[in-house]
């Protein structure tokens, strides 16, 4: 199956000092989203100047099935 490009990113502003809170966040955000009918992706990236981490989300678009476009 070929991979679906996102149509819109975000990375957060809000930084954890953590990998697994960061992870903690993405996971009740995923269980947020997905209620409200979102298709969402979610990555943690580290910034190397800070030492913290941050959540990235990735929307894609769905068509009236539910399907990915």
């Amino acid at each position: 199956m070929p991979k679906k490009t996102p149509v819109w990113q975000l990375v957060g502003t809000q930084s954890f000092p953590t990998k697994g809170e960061a992870e903690a966040f993405a996971i009740a955000q995923r269980k947020k989203k997905s209620q409200a009918g979102y298709k969402t992706r979610y990555e943690i990236d580290m910034d190397p100047q800070s030492g913290q981490f941050r959540v990235r989300e990735f929307y894609y678009i769905t068509d009236n099935k539910g399907n990915l476009l």
